[in-house]
């Protein structure tokens, strides 16, 4: 019997930490786009 009241205690106290909803906590990162390269002004630059 106390094995399995062990179990049921257990399986009570972890259930919550699984349920629990963290998204409200963190923030949501978001990063900026990067710069487009440049273009280049001569015909040698696209065969590079």
């Amino acid at each position: 019997m106390k094995p399995i009241l062990t179990a049921l205690v257990l399986l009570l106290s972890v259930a919550p930490a699984y349920s629990m909803n963290i998204d409200s906590i963190t923030p949501v990162l978001t990063f900026p786009e990067p710069e487009p390269q440049p273009a280049t002004k001569d015909a040698d630059g696209i065969n590079k």
